[in-house]
């Protein structure tokens, strides 16, 4: 931030970006302000390389863990990473979107985001994951097959957070939902979540008659999530380093490249 002069919220994105997956960052326009042709060409290697971004091997784990038993809503401001996932989930699934996999963001009409998510919701359905936007999935949308929701990226509004939240964990909903925020430790991501905390916290002192506890200092003393647990256990290369606990019972992993 201190040596480009730029845009911030171009920094931003390429941070979000590669975070998720190195090879994302040649999808965004303003990545040639940063990288030159050379490098950004030698980032089509990693494409489909499995090893490469933390929130990729998060992802492709825990659905690994849980996909025979239970469905899975995955969140993503930007549509570059929904696109690779479809791939990722194609090569080591076997996945079809349509069929396994389904995608629902704001370039679909009312009449087809509805038949997605009744597909997503049928009962004994072939479909296992949802991609979608958070921009899509608006107030109202009921999304109760999923039990699993995966926050790829963060947003500057707390309220767009609760709402893709809610999507999964509303009236209606008989399993226990467990709920993953990915971030990218020491980057712009950390710095967004802490800022969006910090006005939650803020309004929950101002609005409630007791103290409320700084949630930034929030660690989780015991994994209840025994997926969760049982990749943390098995992690290698300590990509999963620190593990914090919100007021709504979801859990923040922080991971590193």
């Amino acid at each position: 931030m201190s040596k480009y002069h730029g845009y911030p919220l171009e920094l931003e994105l390429l941070i979000t970006l590669g975070s998720i997956h190195p090879w994302l960052i040649k999808t965004a326009a303003c990545a040639d302000k940063f990288f030159t042709t050379e490098q950004l060409e030698d980032l089509e290697q990693y494409k489909h390389d499995l090893h490469k971004g933390s929130k990729v091997k998060f992802v492709l784990s825990l659905i690994y863990r849980v996909v025979r038993k239970e469905k899975v809503l995955i969140f993503c401001h930007n549509i570059a990473p929904v696109r690779l996932f479809l791939e990722l989930f194609e090569m080591v699934f076997g996945w079809q979107r349509g069929r396994e996999v389904l995608v629902l963001t704001g370039d679909l009409e009312l009449f087809e985001r509805g038949k997605v998510m009744d597909k997503f919701e049928e009962a004994g359905g072939a479909s296992r994951v949802l991609l979608a936007s958070i921009t899509a999935c608006a107030e109202g949308i009921s999304l109760t097959a999923a039990s699993r929701v995966i926050l790829l990226d963060s947003e500057w509004n707390p309220s767009k957070t609760k709402q893709a939240i809610a999507r999964a964990f509303r009236p209606g909903q008989q399993k226990v939902v467990y709920v993953y925020q990915l971030l990218a430790t020491g980057t712009l991501e950390e710095d967004k979540y802490g800022r969006t905390t910090w006005k939650e916290w803020v309004s929950s002192m101002i609005f409630s008659e007791a103290f409320v506890e700084d949630p930034s200092r929030w660690q989780a003393e015991k994994i209840e999530d025994d997926i969760l647990r049982e990749m943390v256990a098995e992690d290698k290369s300590k990509s999963y380093h620190m593990i914090m606990k919100n007021e709504k019972a979801s859990t923040v992993v922080r991971g590193k490249d």
